[in-house]
């Protein structure tokens, strides 16, 4: 398959590369196989070509959170999804058995990881993502906006139903509206 990849770390985009030999994934138990759309990169993809001490990679190195496309195969035990469904995905992959997941905070599970981060993103021309982050894409909607939501999406998202427990009806005051997740929110 088609994917943009880079071989190593480096602050320079110059190292992205397309290539069309990669091999495309295939979905296990409780996963779907994706037919991307459109893919999305921002601020994460920066840090992630970049690198830091501790993060390992496996290169080539596909990145890519954000992206909109349609299920073109279902894994093993997964009923709720079907192919040709228009799904975008949350990127955060958590384990579902530790305390923090059982608590409901996904996010703070210890064996969390990103996809375009941790493990092969979407600037590809397929990704597998687990069935339990798919997000229905409705009808009629731009797929292009779709492919850019996810990641601030699922930050705002926290931000104010986790961390500030909104409620139906609620009001708050979003300040700084410019940014990703403000925007969002």
């Amino acid at each position: 398959m088609r994917a943009i990849v880079f071989r190593h770390h480096d602050p320079s985009p110059e190292v992205y590369t397309l290539v069309d030999d990669m091999p495309q994934p295939q979905p296990g138990p409780d996963e779907v196989l994706v037919r991307v759309a459109y893919a999305a990169l921002n601020r994460l993809d920066d840090f992630v070509r970049i690198g830091w001490k501790g993060l390992e990679l496996v290169f080539p190195h596909i990145p890519c959170s954000d992206f909109s496309g349609e299920i073109v195969a279902v894994g093993a035990g997964v009923t709720n999804w079907q192919p040709g469904q228009r799904v975008t995905a949350n990127p955060l992959i958590w384990c579902g058995g530790c305390r923090a997941c059982l608590d409901g905070r996904v996010n703070h599970c210890r064996r969390a990881c990103l996809i375009g981060e941790h493990v092969r993103g979407a600037c590809a021309d397929f990704v597998v993502v687990p069935a339990r982050n798919l997000v229905a894409v409705p009808d009629g909607y731009d797929m292009r906006l779709a492919a850019a939501a996810s990641l601030v999406y699922v930050t705002a998202w926290h931000s104010l139903m986790v961390a500030g427990n909104l409620r139906a009806a609620e009001r708050v005051l979003v300040v700084g509206a410019g940014g990703g997740v403000n925007t969002a929110s």
